[in-house]
């Protein structure tokens, strides 16, 4: 009865060991073969590249001013003008909702209405005093200048206008919103750069001048940034440093 009971222990453990390898045969099986993974060399950023294309640019973008400067007072006075579309657009564009501006449809309108009311306000104001003789010497009356104001203020009445008609119940807050937003751009971006255009018919050192004070603060930030700069300044723009 030992050795019977021997020998049937022996066949149990014979037989849970050859389970054991088979089990782990199929599971040796079932797992995919994973090819080798190259090891990536990490890709270091190049300094030197991002400065030579900063570079080459910035001399383009010099001569480009330079041929402005050459070409005289008319085409420096359509680069601000450039200049101030690209800016309100941009800035305009941050307050905007596609779904809300589908079922008011005016109000897209209204954001240049008022742009070109500034526009026509400001401008005129510093051109009208310049082509003054040129008037009189056509024979225009001089009347007409004193008319510049009223035709401002009467295109601002029809935006307070638009701006009622666009009204509806459930966009109270998103179009008053709006309206604020259209008034701080005009006053804070197009009305504060629109004094080039008065410096610039004065003389073009007024205008040369302060371009390239902006042009030199900006070069030297990077510099200095590149160079030194470790805190970050905000996250709208992660590469500007606050030592830079």
């Amino acid at each position: 009865q030992k050795m019977s009971t021997n020998q049937t222990r022996k066949r149990k453990t014979k037989s849970n060991i050859d389970d054991d390898a088979g089990n782990s045969s199929s599971d040796e099986k079932e797992q995919p073969v994973v090819p080798p993974v190259p090891p990536v060399t990490p890709v270091k950023s190049s300094k030197w590249a991002d400065l030579i294309t900063r570079a080459s640019w910035s001399v383009v973008m010099v001569f480009a001013f330079g041929f402005l400067i050459w070409a005289g007072h008319v085409c420096l006075f359509a680069l601000i003008l450039v200049i101030q579309f690209a800016l309100y657009s941009e800035i305009c564009s941050l307050h905007r909702d596609e779904e809300k501006e589908k079922k008011l449809f005016l109000l897209k309108y209204l954001r240049w209405h008022f742009f070109v009311t500034l526009l026509l306000f400001t401008h005129g104001k510093s051109l009208k005093s310049q082509f003054r003789e040129l008037i009189i010497s056509n024979g225009l009356p001089v009347e007409f200048l004193g008319t510049h104001e009223f035709i401002c203020f009467t295109l601002y009445i029809i935006g307070i206008v638009m701006f009622v008609l666009t009204l509806r119940k459930g966009y109270f807050r998103y179009l008053f919103l709006t309206f604020a937003w259209v008034h701080m751009t005009l006053l804070l971006v197009i009305f504060q750069t629109s004094w080039l255009s008065a410096n610039l018919f004065n003389g073009l050192i007024w205008f040369v001048i302060p371009a390239f004070l902006v042009v030199t603060n900006d070069i030297t930030a990077y510099l200095f940034g590149r160079a030194f700069g470790r805190t970050p300044l905000i996250a709208l723009s992660p590469k500007k440093t606050w030592e830079g």
